[in-house]
């Protein structure tokens, strides 16, 4: 008797070679795609902090500008940290995420000189374009404070209103 016997179709060692090459290679692209991708999220964060940390440095130049000018010229400060007083940089104060209020600004610059260093603390706010600043504290390294009173035309404007009052008219109003 015979049997035609044959042997069950065994998938040859080329095909199941090329299968598991194939799931490396997509296993890869993913991980590479996942990667790149990371990196452009993270490097696209990067761009825009840097980007706004150099606008809101720029805005802060002018106020920052005229609040060492009033700085330099009070007695009290160039006692203690001599003349002329050095200023670091401004950095922005207060709730810093989200966009610069132009109409109440804070904002803090490092203050050195004659061995002593502090930090002046500064409130500026944006008038028709024009900046005023409304108060500056000098907070010296030992704990004590210096108040410099702003004058001349760093001083906010008064808020009067053309009857002379400090209170909006009722037609305004509406």
């Amino acid at each position: 008797m015979s049997q035609d016997f044959q042997q069950p179709n065994k998938p040859s060692g080329g095909m199941s070679t090329l299968m598991i090459v194939l799931i490396v290679i997509g296993v890869l692209f993913l991980l590479c795609a996942g990667i790149c991708g990371g990196c452009m999220v993270v490097s696209g964060r990067a761009a825009r902090n840097a980007a706004n940390q150099f606008t809101e440095g720029v805005v802060l130049l002018e106020p920052s500008s005229i609040a060492q000018g009033e700085i330099q010229a009070n007695e009290e400060v160039t006692t203690k940290y001599g003349t002329p007083v050095n200023f670091g940089p401004a950095t922005r104060e207060g709730d810093t995420k989200g966009e610069l209020n132009l109409a109440d600004t804070r904002f803090a610059m490092t203050v050195e000189g004659n061995g002593n260093k502090g930090t002046a603390h500064v409130k500026a706010k944006q008038i028709d374009g024009q900046w005023a600043i409304t108060e500056i504290i000098v907070k010296n390294a030992d704990g004590s404070a210096i108040n410099v009173p702003v004058t001349g035309e760093a001083a906010p404007p008064d808020l009067k209103f053309d009857d002379g009052t400090e209170e909006m008219p009722e037609e305004d109003k509406k």
